[in-house]
């Protein structure tokens, strides 16, 4: 296959293909690689001037090659994979990226700001962390921002007003906080928006699913202050529980008491014989 040196289209995908990507591929002049949905393990190799890679959904291990983040690669999905390793902190032309469901690390580069013309961003299911970057705002044409699952902090961009073409939104089930004006997001043409399972705090009702929020938040975790009315609950539920916890001792020690004094009263019944009296005459 690697011998094939005019071969532009290679499309593999949905088979049970085994075994290892051939690393002679750096060596081709394809343009478009489909290897998704397939048993193949191993690492990714360095693929240069590949116009679509698409190796989702295998087995595949180790970090993504530096040069699949930096040559005119519009179309990358690598998704649904256990590749490691962070995010490169430069960037070439990229149209769409999903890295989801990988065990990524580190943080989101700013660099990832300066993609040309991107049309999606999907890193979901990671262990990213640290903040959103401001410049996110930068990406104007942008249709879909994915960062769910990670574990990232600080807050909301307002930067995401100027993105006039984003039509999906997931921040949802990380660790961010601070106040949302779901009211600026709303003049966005978002057809789904979702930053549920945060420490979030929002100027309007759960249009964006706001309101769904992380229960170390609700019960003042470590992310920010308890309330008044958290504190009164947190005393309430205290004196309830200890209450239920007197009276259930009660029950049980009135039940052993009555326990004990079923097992006592025979021997006040009767009267052993060697202890009675002799009966004087009549």
């Amino acid at each position: 296959m690697c011998g094939l040196q005019h071969l532009q289209n290679l499309a593999l995908e949905r088979n049970h293909l085994s075994g290892t990507i051939p690393h002679c591929l750096c060596n081709t002049s394809f343009s478009d690689l489909q290897l998704h949905h397939n048993e193949l393990v191993g690492t990714l190799p360095e693929l240069r001037s590949i116009f679509s890679i698409n190796v989702a959904e295998n087995k595949l291990t180790g970090t993504i090659p530096v040069s699949v983040w930096t040559s005119s690669t519009y179309y990358i999905n690598v998704s649904r994979n256990a590749l490691s390793g962070t995010l490169p902190e430069e960037h070439a032309f990229c149209g769409a990226l999903d890295a989801s469901y990988n065990q990524l690390t580190g943080t989101i580069p700013a660099s990832l700001c300066g993609l040309q013309v991107p049309s999606s961003i999907r890193l979901a299911g990671n262990k990213l962390r640290g903040t959103i970057p401001e410049c996110i705002g930068n990406l104007s044409s942008v249709e879909i921002i994915d960062l769910s699952q990670n574990n990232l902090t600080g807050a909301v961009p307002c930067s995401l007003r100027n993105l006039k073409l984003l039509r999906t939104l997931d921040f949802s089930n990380n660790n961010l906080s601070g106040v949302v004006n779901v009211s600026a997001l709303a003049t966005l043409n978002l057809t789904s928006c979702n930053v549920s399972l945060n420490c979030l705090t929002c100027t309007v009702d759960a249009w964006c699913h706001c309101n769904v929020r992380r229960p170390a938040c609700v019960a003042g975790g470590p992310d920010e202050e308890p309330t008044a009315g958290a504190s009164f609950m947190s005393v309430t539920l205290t004196v309830l529980g200890v209450g239920l916890v007197v009276v259930a001792l009660g029950v049980l020690g009135f039940a052993l008491f009555r326990r004990y004094r079923r097992r006592r009263a025979p021997e006040a019944l009767f009267t052993p014989l060697d202890e009675l009296q002799p009966a004087g005459p009549v």
